[in-house]
């Protein structure tokens, strides 16, 4: 369920950004870069403590507010931050 909360809002972000808040296509190509190379870093730096319950609960309730704030962003800034988090 948890993966359904992210992706959704990852599937839907490129026509947020383009056709809701008017950014260029290039800002997705930006978010996403910026945010895959976040979790790369985050992946690293966060196996020796990936077998604790409550980094592991922390995180899923981070990715699932940050990405929830997504949906009540209003400038392509406000998604890279949100989307960077998540």
């Amino acid at each position: 369920m948890a993966d359904v909360r992210h992706e959704l809002p990852t599937a839907l972000l490129p026509t947020l950004l383009t056709s809701t808040l008017g950014a260029p296509a290039s800002a997705f190509g930006v978010i996403e870069g910026v945010s895959d190379a976040l979790a790369g870093v985050a992946r690293f730096g966060g196996s020796a403590l990936a077998d604790r319950r409550t980094v592991a609960v922390g995180g899923y309730t981070t990715t699932a507010v940050l990405s929830a704030g997504i949906g009540a962003a209003s400038t392509p800034w406000q998604v890279g931050l949100l989307r960077a988090g998540a």
